[in-house]
């Protein structure tokens, strides 16, 4: 009996892990729009010397660029949320939705954090409905990502989100007064009657 247990727990322990590398390669393909990018849950025993990775949540080398990594905890909280009924993500669930979120940000060539964070943003709610959350979670798992994970986290990861709003919609007004302004210039060279020849 010993032994069957003891051939049974790798097993399991090995399709646990598969499982949430599917889920978390999923939503990481949506985000990027490549096939070719997936997401990676570390084994706790086979990944325990890679320590200079150790105080990162997730994280994507330079030299993988199609790889992102995702630490045990991670995956475990993910895991957690992917099989619960989505209705109610607790803090760390979000958390963890938000790494796998922001790995997969950097997997389209996004290295900067801050800009990683900011574009993770605009489409954290999208990402969430498409995962199977209802408007009003996704729009209660971002305003927590927004207020509670994002202020806290390290300085080279927070966004001041007011003044990016407010740069994007400057530059918005700016392009369309841009564009009204060509119009304009065309319709006037267009309207200007064709000068005639003198009799």
């Amino acid at each position: 009996m010993l032994t069957v247990v003891l051939c049974a727990f790798p097993i399991y322990w090995e399709v646990k892990i598969q499982f949430i590398n599917a889920k978390a390669t999923a939503m990481t393909r949506l985000v990027v729009g490549n096939n070719d990018v997936y997401a990676r849950c570390q084994r706790d025993v086979a990944d325990m010397f890679q320590m200079n990775n150790m105080s990162y949540a997730g994280w994507v080398e330079y030299s993988s660029p199609t790889k992102s990594n995702l630490t045990p905890w991670t995956c475990s909280q993910f895991r957690s949320w992917v099989t619960s009924d989505k209705k109610h993500a607790t803090d760390h669930q979000i958390r963890s939705f938000h790494i796998v979120l922001h790995e997969a940000v950097h997997l389209t060539g996004e290295y900067n954090e801050a800009m990683a964070e900011y574009k993770a943003s605009k489409i954290f709610q999208d990402i969430a409905i498409s995962m199977g959350v209802s408007p009003t979670e996704a729009l209660r798992m971002y305003t927590f990502h927004r207020e509670r994970i994002n202020p806290n986290m390290p300085m080279q990861y927070r966004v001041d989100f007011e003044e990016k709003e407010r740069e994007e919609q400057e530059a918005k007004e700016a392009e369309e007064a841009k564009a009204r302004e060509q119009a304009e210039e065309q319709n006037d060279t267009t309207e200007t009657p064709e000068q005639q020849p003198a009799q």
